[in-house]
Parts: C-alpha cells; structure tokens; sequence
C-alpha cells in the first residue's frame, strides 16, 4: 500500500491543477457567458464560435498544448481550463437569456447603466446557473486531470493509476480510483455549502 506521505503529493499535485484550470474556466467562462448574452456583437460573433469548437474533445487538443506550452504545469492546467470553459459558458449564457426582460427594463429605465445592471440584475439572477456550470465542470476537470497527468508527470492520481496500470498494481491503481471519488464527493459537498451561503433565497422558496 502506498505511503501516506507519497498519497498526498499525488492529491496536492492533482489538486493544484484542477484548481487553476477550474478558477480560470469560471472567470472566463461567466465573463464570455455574460457578454453573448447581454450583447448582441458579441453573441452574433460567439456563439458559433463556441458551437464549432465545443463538440472537439479537449484531451484531444492536449498534444498541441504541450507543443505550444510545453510538457510542464501550463499545458496540464490549459487543458482543464478548456474542459471546464464551455459548460460554464453554456451556462451563464443561457442563465443570461433567461433573466425576466421587463427586470432589465425597469433597471434601465431607472437610469442604470449597463454594467450596474449586470452587476445588480444579471448577476443575481444567474447565480444558481453558475453553480450548476460550476458542479459540472468540476466533473470535467477531475477526468481530464487524469488524462493530462498520463503524459510528462511524475506526480498527481493520473500518474499514479498510470504507473500502477503499467506494473499491474491493482490496489494502488484501486486507491487512484477511490481518491477520484472522493474528490467527487467533496466538491459535491463543497458547492452545495457554497450555494446555499451565496443563494439563501432559493434555499428558502
């Protein structure tokens, strides 16, 4: 059985990377989801943008990342970005266009400008669609942090099921598996505390 010391340096690392890709994503992502929502320049140029590049299967880009990036943590972390980005934007996007227009009229019409309305109108309203984006992409990105960590690793859960795949060491690869569900669970747990702290009122209804 692995050591606990060797079990937390494959977590931390995988930690790590899943945490930058998936903070990156959600920036972006609610940025970019906002703005084709909101905007109709920005749609008309987003949106099939989005739609041609979203059917590609990240991991499959992750060749020509640690050919632009590198084989280091850059390259590793794009890649979960790239996962995470598209269903947050989906998200936001469609949590944008589901805003009740007569509520952006009135704040409008009240002399608001268009960043104090998505700040005080938009925001608010798509909160639970963030998070839905959020529970999801955390999701995506605990599966292709295994993927990116089986190339040009030396530490992380994808590179400890790998090595053990490759010596036939079924009870490490089986706590890769078990740390992976885990993780799961926690994020689950993680934003469903985040949700009702940010989101009481729908908690409450």
């Amino acid at each position: 059985m692995l050591a606990t010391g060797i079990i937390f340096k494959h977590i931390l690392a995988s930690l790590s990377r899943i945490l930058w890709g998936f903070s990156i994503a959600c920036i972006l992502g609610v940025a970019v989801g906002i703005s084709i929502g909101f905007f109709s320049i920005p749609e008309a140029v987003g949106n099939p943008i989005i739609a041609a590049t979203f059917p590609i299967p990240k991991i499959a880009i992750l060749p020509l990342l640690i050919l632009w990036l590198g084989i280091g943590e850059a390259s590793k972390v794009a890649v979960i970005a790239l996962g995470v980005f598209f269903p947050m934007v989906i998200n936001v996007y469609t949590g944008v266009k589901n805003v009740d227009p007569l509520l952006i009229k009135a704040a409008l019409s009240l002399g608001s400008n268009r960043a104090r309305v998505i700040r005080k109108v938009i925001l608010p309203s798509i909160l639970p669609m963030i998070f839905a984006g959020m529970k999801l992409g955390i999701g995506i990105a605990l599966l292709l942090v295994v993927a990116a960590e089986m190339v040009a690793a030396d530490a992380g859960i994808g590179f400890m099921i790998l090595t053990a795949a490759d010596l036939m060491q079924t009870k490490k690869l089986m706590v890769g598996l078990i740390l992976l569900s885990l993780l799961g669970i926690f994020f689950n747990w993680l934003f469903q505390k985040l949700e009702r702290l940010f989101i009481p009122w729908r908690q409450s209804s």
